[in-house]
């Protein structure tokens, strides 16, 4: 699934999506193959974002430890409001049982943009990190509100050191308890890349 880029970018001469170029050579004399050229942004669609996409000097995308990306983890449904954060009166704290947690809401569609997608607030992220969490994800393309200028759940992350997913498409998954693989690419000083992420049970 492809997201619709941040509102003021533009990627690969459209307004909201990444397009894919391909160059076939096939049946030539010196070229049997084809080409395709992905041109977007790193945080574009599901995607891991790099301690660099939010944190002055810090590491890329490549210096992220995969065996964050993978392993058990739990989605929680939450049914907070259109525009507004999720926050620890939305479920109960107490039931998370895994170290990594991923937010199912479902206030956003990869196929249309809208700025009132639900975010998370730092208040839940400090209460995860407390439980010993290491990573948090959500169906929505950022943790924090579209018009947000201070990113505060970006620095919450930054100050405890949790990773993040976005753009996490999760329709189709029933909350429960489930092995997460969500690997990122190993690209040199990127601040996020795409992970095609799946769930096991």
């Amino acid at each position: 699934m492809v997201l619709p880029a941040d509102q003021g970018h533009v990627v690969a001469r459209t307004r909201q999506h990444a397009a894919v170029i391909t160059a076939d050579c096939t049946g030539t004399h010196d070229c049997n193959f084809c080409h395709c050229l992905v041109p977007c942004w790193m945080n574009l669609g599901a995607h891991a974002d790099a301690v660099s996409h939010y944190g002055p000097k810090a590491p890329g995308i490549d210096q992220k430890d995969l065996r964050t990306y993978m392993g058990g983890c739990q989605v929680v449904e939450v049914k907070t409001a259109f525009g507004q954060r999720i926050s620890l009166f939305d479920f109960d704290i107490q039931s998370i049982q895994r170290s990594r947690v991923l937010f199912k809401n479902n206030s956003f569609h990869p196929d249309q943009w809208r700025d009132d997608f639900v975010s998370l607030s730092p208040e839940v992220i400090h209460a995860l990190a407390d439980l010993g969490v290491i990573l948090v994800g959500i169906d929505t393309p950022s943790i924090d509100p579209a018009a947000s200028k201070k990113l505060e759940s970006h620095n919450a992350i930054l100050d405890r050191g949790v990773s993040v997913l976005e753009g996490l498409v999760l329709d189709e998954v029933k909350v429960g308890e489930y092995q997460l693989i969500a690997l990122p690419l190993k690209i040199k000083d990127a601040d996020a890349s795409p992970v095609r992420a799946i769930l096991v049970r």
